[in-house]
């Protein structure tokens, strides 16, 4: 997985890392010089996007990448280009009114590092962040990628679904994962983000070979307050346990592993802790399908 390459004392000296590099910007041009194609250097200031994508070359961005068409597609060979913010006021890393995806690249610095009304990762680094890391009007994909350390919600669909494979999105201040209609996260860690690891809003939610846990608030929550309409929600071979940790789950709310609207479809071998019942009415017992239930 990109963890690998991506060694989580990375995400912790982000924020020295960005001093250096903030020198460094001093010693670069400026993106408007370098153009639309290979970079073939670093480079201060917006870097506007024509005609499809850009390669970063390796090389970092010390300012946004605004997206000028409906299909935006920045990657870096070699890997790990950088875009970056150093300064104080709010910002969005990478941007675009279409689909925008984003192939071997870090974002980090901004008050949101990824926007448009469709995203796609791979072999990407979304860290560190005032806002969400990413968000998009209808759906966001992920593939081998790390979103991280961000002061919302990692990944935000407002309208649409979300897929994470091969991935880690992990210690978000927000929820994890927040989708409207529907979540998909094969292979995957969900972990130690401050809300929910999950937030689906009454649609499906498969969780298939994946660990959620330690999260602030609910594992996996996939219901609506009607309740309607019903989605399956499947487990397969997965861990949802150890998840509710944060203080208002023993205060001002109850908090599960699982919750659910449906009965949860459970395939192969799960550890699961907790699970809620959800109704019309707020949640109601459990459903009796994880070690903890009564």
């Amino acid at each position: 997985m990109l963890s690998r390459r991506f060694p989580r004392p990375l995400w912790l000296v982000c924020a020295a890392l960005l001093v250096q590099t903030g020198v460094a910007a001093a010693e670069t041009s400026s993106c408007a010089e370098t153009g639309h194609g290979p970079l073939s250097g670093d480079c201060v200031g917006d870097l506007y996007v024509r005609d499809g994508g850009v390669d970063l070359g390796g090389h970092t961005v010390f300012g946004r990448v605004v997206c000028l068409s409906d299909d935006c597609r920045v990657r870096s060979d070699p890997p790990d280009g950088r875009i970056v913010w150093i300064h104080r006021e709010p910002a969005v890393g990478v941007e675009g009114a279409g689909r925008v995806s984003l192939t071997d690249v870090v974002v980090s610095g901004f008050s949101v590092g990824v926007r448009g009304a469709d995203v796609d990762l791979a072999g990407a680094l979304i860290v560190g962040n005032g806002g969400h890391g990413v968000w998009a009007e209808h759906t966001i994909e992920t593939v081998d990628s790390v979103v991280a350390d961000n002061a919302q919600n990692g990944l935000h669909a407002a309208l649409g679904t979300v897929t994470v494979l091969h991935s880690e999105v992990v210690g978000n201040r927000g929820h994890g994962v927040r989708a409207l209609t529907g979540v998909v996260a094969e292979d995957s860690t969900v972990a130690d983000n401050g809300g929910d690891g999950v937030r689906n809003f009454s649609a499906l939610a498969s969780i298939v070979r994946s660990k959620v846990t330690g999260n602030g608030l609910h594992g996996v929550r996939t219901d609506d307050s009607d309740c309607f309409p019903v989605g399956p929600f499947s487990l397969v071979d997965s861990v949802v346990s150890g998840n509710a940790i944060a203080a208002e789950c023993a205060v001002s709310e109850t908090c599960s592993d699982v919750v659910a609207c449906a009965t949860p479809e459970m395939t192969g071998a799960n550890a699961c802790g907790t699970s809620s019942a959800m109704h019309s009415a707020g949640q109601r017992g459990s459903w009796s399908v994880c070690a903890a239930d009564r």
